[in-house]
């Protein structure tokens, strides 16, 4: 079962097997990402989890008009285990669409156990383009 889920810009597994995230969003309960963007890690803890336990993972990715993907089928897409944590990294992932994408991740533990993570995607304005006039 799945105790928690962060999304981030970068998390990986260090040298001691320390879990390492950088680019955590901290205002509001959902990731932002602009248009253009191409990266997402999403790190996981799992609980109730076994010593040797073998996981199979599978990764699903909807997109806001409702395109749905396996994430294999997304460029150096890496999924890890070690120790109670899952990281999940996508670094290819290219958000076209404005709206929210949704992750699916199955575990596949006999019984299939899933947990969703949204992403909303948005526009970003360029400073420069709000400003009229010579300065």
């Amino acid at each position: 079962m799945v105790d928690w889920a962060l999304v981030c810009d970068l998390a990986y597994f260090d040298g001691a097997d320390r879990l390492c995230m950088f680019g955590i969003d901290t205002a509001g309960s959902m990731a932002m990402r602009t248009v253009g963007s191409h990266r997402l890690s999403v790190a996981l803890r799992l609980r109730d989890r076994h010593a040797g336990e073998v996981l199979d993972p599978s990764v699903f990715i909807t997109s806001p008009r409702g395109d749905r993907l396996v994430a294999d089928r997304v460029a150096d897409v890496r999924v890890e285990a070690r120790g109670d944590y899952l990281l999940v990294r996508l670094p290819n992932l290219l958000f076209t669409d404005e709206g929210i994408y949704r992750f699916e991740l199955t575990l596949g533990r006999g019984q299939f156990m899933t947990f969703e993570v949204a992403v909303l995607v948005n526009t970003l304005q360029v400073l420069g383009e709000q400003h009229s006039g010579v300065h």
